[in-house]
């Protein structure tokens, strides 16, 4: 196996290296026999056939190399069940247990074994990127599993040389997704057939695509809406659609039965049919919704929060997670997480020294204003073009004048236009963008946290110069 050489060759590598399997001392004396049982423990973040065969590999390579586990290797192989704090809980109990090597299989499972582990080697695969993943620490290496995506895309191009475009399906809590999904784009930027379905047909998207699908809104649409408060919600329609109108699932639906899905559309064929799936599916989960059923969520206005499992009784509206103590965590224990504030990589210097701060531009302005800007009194107030605002005595220092354009470029390489609005309300060195627009998030980098994977999508520094 091709992985199984890579994964051999570096092992040696450590074990010339960092002295993990040979026992070297400080002294240059063996601390050791060469019996001596070496323990290594292997995090990975879910059973996948690409992920289970790397560690099938790596454990192959030791063997033939002399290390069997049983004799002289213990090897202590844990399963995050694909939950992150599960994989920061298991790379910690290594730490604790003193592992002489991490195996970490997974971008999550690397990123807790290095948030864990800062003086045994961790070695990691089945990660695209491991620069971006941010886990390039002195006493970490491994392999990448990088697709090639220029052949694959000039494969798709013989298969199907009428395609124009393709969809990427990805995942956003990976930062293997973005990467690979950057380099899909450079590798197939002659694919062009986009299809966007939405309720608007003048968005950003809906500019570049070739095929729009208009969709009605929510007032004419039936379903279950689960936020953020864990709380299922029935919604009705208000509306009647009219002739031809489809909502989103009908489109979808649609979709299905013109690819020729037959069957497998026989419990998606209503929102009540595509709800039962999805309880289903929750089934012996924390998330477990099989006691609600739709005519149930019909009779309670204010909704019903998971988990309620078949057989329970809905004795109050709200209720708190973990009231029993128990933890989705391995031992059911809650596990506080302390370390050091993370250091920001972009930091404000001769080259870029103006922070660009975002955030709303006014209460009546919303994400990309889709909706709100069809209110007349907010979008009366505001420009409709990215603007900035900017420190009156900087824009005086730099020769800036008020409605002037400038062009502001960050360390990601990108560059864009903006309307300058003075103010005195801005620091002197920092500029105040409204997040509303596309110019003013394509500056910002995609940096995530480990443990929540939220994007700081906030701020960055950046350097100014007028456009003649």
């Amino acid at each position: 196996m091709k992985l199984n050489k890579k994964l051999l060759s570096l092992v040696l590598s450590l074990t010339l290296g960092a002295t993990l399997l040979t026992g070297c001392s400080g002294s240059g004396e063996s601390s050791g026999s060469s019996n001596e049982v070496k323990k290594i423990g292997i995090t990975q973040l879910v059973e996948h056939p690409a992920l289970d065969q790397a560690r099938e590999g790596f454990i192959e390579g030791l063997k033939e190399n002399g290390f069997v586990e049983g004799e002289n290797l213990e090897v202590d192989f844990q399963n995050a069940q694909n939950d992150n704090p599960t994989s920061q809980t298991i790379a910690s109990n290594f730490a604790n247990d003193k592992k002489d090597l991490i195996f970490a299989v997974s971008t999550p499972s690397a990123q807790a074994a290095v948030n864990n582990i800062k003086e045994k080697p961790v070695f990691f695969a089945a990660i695209t990127n491991p620069e971006a993943a941010g886990i390039l620490e002195k006493n970490v290496t491994g392999v990448s599993d990088k697709s090639p995506v220029e052949k694959q895309a000039e494969l798709i191009k013989r298969l199907l040389p009428n395609a124009k475009k393709i969809g990427i399906v990805y995942n956003t809590s990976q930062q293997n997704s973005f990467y690979l999904t950057e380099e899909f784009k450079k590798a197939a930027e002659n694919l062009e057939f986009l299809v966007v379905e939405d309720i608007y047909s003048d968005t950003e998207t809906v500019k570049y695509c070739d095929l729009f699908l208009p969709s009605t809104n929510g007032l004419k649409k039936e379903g279950v809406l689960i936020n953020t408060e864990r709380r299922l919600s029935k919604i009705n329609p208000v509306l009647e659609k009219k002739e031809n109108e489809l909502t989103d699932y009908d489109i979808m639906l649609g979709i299905g039965k013109a690819l020729g899905m037959g069957k497998l559309l026989d419990k998606w064929k209503t929102p009540k049919d595509a709800f039962e799936t999805l309880r289903e599916c929750t089934k012996g989960m924390p998330c477990d919704i099989t006691g609600v059923s739709y005519e149930l969520l019909s009779d309670y206005q204010k909704g019903i929060q998971w988990p309620f499992r078949e057989g329970e009784k809905l004795k109050q509206d709200e209720r708190r997670l973990f009231e029993d103590n128990k933890y989705y965590t391995p031992n059911c224990k809650a596990k506080f997480i302390y370390e050091d504030v993370a250091t920001f990589p972009y930091e404000q210097s001769k080259e870029y020294p103006y922070l660009f701060n975002t955030g709303r531009g006014t209460v009546g302005q919303w994400h990309t204003q889709t909706r709100t800007r069809e209110i007349p009194d907010v979008f009366s107030i505001v420009p409709h073009q990215a603007y900035v605002n900017i420190n009156t005595d900087l824009a005086h220092e730099l020769g800036i004048l008020d409605n002037e354009i400038i062009k502001i470029t960050s360390p990601n390489g990108v560059s864009n236009n903006f309307l300058v609005k003075l103010s005195r309300s801005v620091k002197k060195d920092q500029i105040y963008a409204p997040m509303h627009y596309i110019e003013t998030n394509s500056l910002l980098p995609s940096i995530f946290d480990t443990y929540s994977k939220e994007p700081n999508f906030k701020y960055v520094p950046v350097k100014i110069e007028k456009v003649d």
